[in-house]
């Protein structure tokens, strides 16, 4: 979601975020969902003049527990596993778009919410992630903050949004 803001001379500091750590799902070993991504800033001395949430972590594959099947709300949201189809992440309304839910029928995960659109459903393959958002700051036009790919069980894992999130994973 392009933000255009004026801002006043000064010093500025810029923070941008670490991504969040994968999921890990895997039968008969310990599962954890993903982890929210760090968020980012602008700031003005001590004022903080924009703030980006990070995305939300994927949920836990084999997980045992629809709570730990759900992908994670963030920025962006994060998707859903297979397990008891899980639930998608929602994003944060002006920054991002929810996670795609996932399929226990095919043993798929949804992909994960981008800046410009919501994350596939996992459906006969792991969900395409969200796409991106365009931006020209650097002076070329790139695709920024888009979500990952879904990961699979028997398939194909889904590829990331916007060809710049990560491809899902695949067993």
């Amino acid at each position: 979601v392009p933000v255009t803001i004026s801002l006043a001379s000064g010093t500025y500091s810029i923070n941008v975020g670490a991504g969040g750590a994968g999921g890990i799902g895997v039968t008969n070993q310990p599962t954890a969902k993903g982890s929210n991504g760090q968020e980012s800033s602008i700031k003005l001395g001590a004022t903080s003049i924009i703030t980006a949430v990070g995305g939300g972590g994927g949920g836990a594959g084999s997980a045992g527990t629809t709570a730990l099947a759900a992908g994670n709300n963030g920025g962006s949201g994060g998707g859903g596993s297979y397990w008891s189809d899980g639930s998608r992440g929602s994003g944060t309304s002006g920054q991002g778009y929810a996670g795609g839910g996932g399929n226990s029928g095919s043993v798929t995960s949804g992909g994960g919410g981008g800046a410009g659109g919501v994350g596939d459903s996992g459906g006969s393959n792991g969900g395409k992630g969200g796409n991106g958002i365009s931006n020209s700051i650097t002076g070329t036009a790139l695709f920024y903050a888009a979500g990952g790919g879904g990961g699979a069980h028997n398939s194909l894992g889904g590829a990331g949004g916007s060809g710049i999130g990560g491809n899902g994973s695949s067993k």
